[in-house]
């Protein structure tokens, strides 16, 4: 059996809404997960999606590495908005 790292979400028009991010136990604590929401939020960037880190583990990464250019995209969920 082939065993994957997945990282699943949803597209919508300008949106991105990363669902979950999922590493098989033997490859966990490898940064393998931190790489595939890495690699997502610069997709977005690149691609001009807006994001929803509906995935707790990408909201994570997303407070561990913020940038004003990842920060401009993220439009949910609340907890993780700029203040007006």
């Amino acid at each position: 059996m082939i065993k994957r790292a997945t990282l699943l979400y949803k597209k919508n028009d300008n949106i991105l809404d990363i669902k979950s991010v999922y590493v098989p136990e033997e490859f966990e604590n490898r940064g393998i997960a931190r790489l595939l929401a890495e690699a997502a939020f610069t997709y977005a960037i690149k691609e001009n999606f807006n994001l929803i880190l509906t995935c707790k583990y990408t909201q994570r990464v997303y407070e561990k590495i913020k940038s004003p250019e990842l920060e401009d995209r993220v439009i949910g969920p609340l907890n993780l908005l700029k203040p007006l």
